[in-house]
């Protein structure tokens, strides 16, 4: 008898073919429905070539949101965007599942084999469990 390889069973929704883009009001993000505020320090340095300067260059060209500007006394700016506008930052990109089966995986010694029905997955995994209840008695 040969001996069979190591046997794994898994179920995959990769992020590009099991879920899309949504929007902040998809999700009901806090942001979105609360509103929210963006603090910048104009004299910080991001470290990635940009400055607070230049955040505050940006926000106040952006037009694609409302919002109100406050400089407070140590010379930090506060934009405040009230309810109804998509926040920025990558936490606000958001993803919805699409309704659709998960990939039904089985691999041996490495080689992906991928059933097309679940019912062929359950029953596979079922039959190695037997086979391997069957070598430890």
């Amino acid at each position: 008898m040969t001996k069979p390889g190591m046997v794994t069973y898994s179920l995959a929704a990769p992020i590009a073919t099991h879920r899309r883009s949504a929007t902040c009001a998809e999700v009901e993000c806090a942001a979105y429905i609360n509103g929210f505020v963006v603090t910048i320090d104009p004299n910080m340095d991001l470290g990635n070539g940009y400055t607070g300067a230049d955040q505050l260059a940006y926000l106040r060209s952006d037009r694609t949101r409302t919002h109100t500007e406050t400089v407070r006394s140590d010379g930090v700016v506060e934009f405040t965007y009230p309810p109804g506008q998509p926040a920025f930052g990558p936490e606000h990109e958001h993803t919805l599942p699409l309704e659709r089966e998960p990939f039904y995986i089985r691999r041996v010694n490495g080689r992906v084999f991928q059933h097309d029905r679940a019912e062929h997955w359950v029953e596979d995994l079922g039959q190695n469990q037997e086979r391997l209840a069957k070598l430890i008695n």
